[in-house]
């Protein structure tokens, strides 16, 4: 994995890493502060051996190889019990004094650190320093002429030495910054869904022709009739507008149908919108809801679902009289009309093949509203019919997988996929989006 490759991974799931960072500062700070302080006293004691001159050598050498063994005895029973004779106003048993108790050799001498711990500091320091009183008479009546002189007495500590603030914080946030790009990295890996343009075209062979900003106003302001000219999620249909005339330039498409892989992924909204946008730009639009399954479109435009598709398939009403207009935009409505039992043999008809022939020469663009591809065949049925299709798919939502098996179906038809929408695609850095808003009424002027 290359550092762009975290570099992107960190963008994405930003989220992960942000928590797992908070959450281990969060344990640390705990630990911190409501952990009690301990503060350490030392006193040092200097060991050494009274020989006559020819033993001395010998005898330093001896005692150098056993002053471990000699400092072992600060955490014994023995000392401790001592300890607890010396400071009867402590009230500690023997036990409570060994685990407060500890001793180091400092290295390549014989002096023996003898250290003890306490909430209080100034019962540290007396522990420490009738330690290191009793720990001499032990060593002094193992061997004769064995010596131990204090050399340091027991310092009253001003500083805990645990917990250590600034650096279990510190530790705690390096800890927690790569345990957090680690899980993003993990959940990356294991997220099969769609992210990426990348992504989007390896899986469908086409290119992404817009991506749709996550709106929370989408669930109640689905259309673009609802919301401003300059809101994000126009300039993305007008760029969708834009790409979808230069997809053939020698036989331009005039008949496009929008599905996806699976339902949820907002392709009514799509179809719905691009075709506002074409109608708005002065182009003759007209939006079939080919959806025989779950018709929507109707609803979603505030008209009459009742008479469309298949009334006029069936010869119960003439195309002229079945075309419904959408007064905010002028846009042109085909509803889906009653629903049949057998959509897709209605759709496979020769006839469903003349009318959308008819509606071709009779419109700049007819925008056709087909279901999902994985669930049912009537959108790759359309697809053959038409000019191209366009896949609509959700950010975080579709699978690579789901999205290569739908591009795939259409592919088996012969069926043309002009490109991809990405809807759902988390707010970039609202800089852009800005500079496009004070841009935007200046260009228009001009």
């Amino acid at each position: 994995m290359e550092l762009d490759d975290l570099i992107g991974i960190a963008r994405a799931r930003w989220r992960i890493i942000v928590a797992v960072f908070l959450s281990a500062l969060a344990l640390a700070s705990a630990y911190v502060f409501l952990t009690p302080a301990q503060y350490k006293s030392t006193a040092t004691v200097f060991l050494s051996i009274n020989l006559d001159q020819n033993n001395l050598s010998s005898g330093s050498y001896a005692l150098s190889q056993n002053v471990a063994s000699y400092a072992s005895l600060v955490t014994t029973d023995l000392v401790a019990k001592q300890v607890a004779a010396d400071l009867p106003d402590l009230n500690l048993s023997p036990q409570a004094l060994v685990g407060k108790l500890s001793s180091q050799v400092q290295q390549g001498t014989t002096f023996v650190d003898v250290s003890a711990q306490d909430h209080d500091p100034v019962k540290a320091q007396r522990i420490a320093q009738a330690a290191a009183d009793e720990f001499r008479k032990e060593v002094q009546s193992l061997q004769t002429g064995l010596h131990a002189a204090a050399t340091d007495a027991a310092s009253l500590p001003i500083k805990p030495t645990s917990p250590k603030t600034t650096l279990d914080l510190l530790v705690a946030a390096i800890i927690g910054l790569l345990l957090g790009i680690a899980g993003a990295a993990i959940r990356d890996r294991l997220d099969k869904t769609i992210r990426t343009d990348k992504q989007v075209e390896s899986a469908t062979g086409a290119a992404v022709l817009a991506k749709v900003i996550h709106d929370s106003q989408a669930s109640t302001k689905p259309l673009l009739t609802d919301i401003g000219e300059f809101a994000s999620r126009a300039e993305a249909f007008r760029l969708l507008r834009t790409n979808l005339q230069f997809v053939d330039l020698d036989h331009p498409p005039r008949v496009f149908v929008v599905t996806s892989s699976v339902p949820a992924e907002g392709k009514t909204q799509t179809a719905t919108n691009l075709a506002i946008s074409m109608a708005k730009a002065g182009h003759r639009t007209l939006l079939v809801d080919g959806d025989l399954r779950r018709p929507t479109a109707a609803g979603l435009l505030g008209l009459d679902s009742s008479v469309g598709l298949t009334t006029v398939l069936t010869g119960q009403i003439d195309l002229s009289k079945a075309i419904q207009v959408h007064p905010e935009s002028g846009l042109h409505l085909l509803a889906a009309g009653k629903r049949p039992p057998n959509p897709t043999e209605v759709l496979q008809t020769q006839a469903t093949r003349d009318l959308i022939g008819a509606l071709r020469e009779a419109y700049d663009a007819v925008i056709i509203d087909a279901p999902p591809l994985l669930p049912v065949a009537d959108p790759a049925v359309l697809a053959s019919a038409a000019d191209g299709a366009i896949l609509v798919t959700r950010h975080g939502a579709t699978t690579a997988a789901q999205l290569e098996v739908a591009a795939a179906r259409l592919h088996s038809v012969g069926a043309r996929i002009f490109g991809s929408v990405v809807n759902m695609v988390p707010r970039p850095d609202p800089g852009a989006y800005a500079y496009y808003m004070e841009y935007a009424p200046v260009a228009n002027k001009q």
